[in-house]
């Protein structure tokens, strides 16, 4: 079996990852059940995690890289609804819908995941009422901002939506060293299907935020010299 990077041998109870996720409250007989009911996923980028219309199987916890979550419209087009970094948690929300994936997650760099069963969840959410309490946080999180998302979409201006569409990605993944730098490649149709737009939209908003020195961008990698012009142009209180 592939192994996780975090723990060493006492298993999933010496994890040092697992005070970042919603885990974090099993007992030591749950983590070492937890060891049982999980698999170490390394996700090459631009491989799925899983797939919109599949059925879930499990929780996925990101314990390292960055990754798209979107959904494909009746037009073809990806929608980006979120983005997820080290310690956040992806697919539950259908597990608890008892539905099919209703997005797709897709690696955006080389990524590494613990995927934990469906039967497990749901057994320690029944026995542990703090990662029932946190779960449902985290629902209630994911539901704010999927409105907010929803109100982007449909009544901000094209300029607001790519500027936001920056702001939200450097939020979700920080900066390098230099406090300025988004810290993962962003490819200009990644900005165009965040904001629901064309490629050649989002090229064109983008170079006005560059002309206008309030961005930069250089082999893939954006800079965001004026944060607080950002914001104000995206309308953004995030």
């Amino acid at each position: 079996m592939l192994k996780c990077s975090y723990e060493n041998e006492g298993g999933c109870g010496s994890c040092l990852f697992a005070s970042k996720t919603i885990f974090h409250s099993l007992s030591d007989s749950s983590f070492k059940e937890l060891h049982d009911n999980r698999i170490n996923l390394f996700v090459k980028r631009k491989q799925n995690i899983f797939v919109q219309g599949n059925i879930p199987q499990y929780v996925y916890i990101v314990r390292k890289g960055k990754i798209k979550v979107f959904i494909i419209g009746e037009n073809g087009k990806e929608q980006i609804i979120r983005v997820a970094k080290e310690g956040d948690t992806l697919g539950y929300r259908s597990l608890l819908n008892d539905d099919k994936y209703f997005a797709t997650a897709v690696a955006i760099e080389d990524c590494e995941l613990c995927a934990v069963t469906k039967t497990f969840f749901f057994d320690e959410i029944e026995r542990n009422p703090i990662l029932a309490k946190d779960t449902l946080t985290l629902l209630s999180k994911q539901l704010r901002i999927s409105e907010n998302r929803m109100f982007s979409l449909a009544y901000k201006s094209v300029k607001e939506r790519v500027a936001e569409g920056v702001i939200m990605l450097a939020d979700a993944y920080g900066f390098d060293d230099d406090g300025k730098t988004i810290s993962v490649q962003l490819y200009r149709k990644d900005i165009a299907d965040f904001a629901g737009i064309t490629v050649e939209t989002a090229i064109r908003n983008l170079n006005d935020l560059r002309k206008n020195n309030i961005i930069e961008i250089d082999n893939k990698r954006i800079t965001i010299n004026n944060e607080p012009e950002l914001r104000s142009i995206a309308n953004y209180k995030g």
